[in-house]
């Protein structure tokens, strides 16, 4: 039988994930939704408009955007129990803490 080394054992989790629409989240607060198009992301700064959503501080320039709507608080969407959690396994119905 053939063994997988943890690189591709770790991609194939991260793969599963995506497909099934969870995310990692280390920043609840700062957790949009973008209800068109059933996206969650972790924003830094939203644009003027709440349809930008700028991802990543080291590059300012760089966002996605919410095409046919703007993004919201994720905390508008789903139920969570806030608490010492770095980080949260989020999907549209919930977000539960990682230990």
């Amino acid at each position: 039988m053939a063994t997988l080394s943890k690189a591709q054992l770790t991609g194939i989790v991260s793969l599963i994930m995506v497909l099934s629409g969870l995310v990692i989240v280390e920043n609840i607060e700062n957790t949009y939704y973008c209800e068109p198009e059933d996206n969650i992301k972790e924003c830094f700064k939203l644009g003027a408009t709440d349809t930008r959503c700028y991802y990543n501080p080291l590059l300012p320039l760089k966002y996605d955007v919410c095409t046919n709507g703007k993004w919201e608080k994720l905390e508008k969407f789903v139920k969570f129990q806030k608490g010492n959690a770095i980080q949260y396994r989020c999907d549209i119905k919930e977000c539960v803490e990682i230990t």
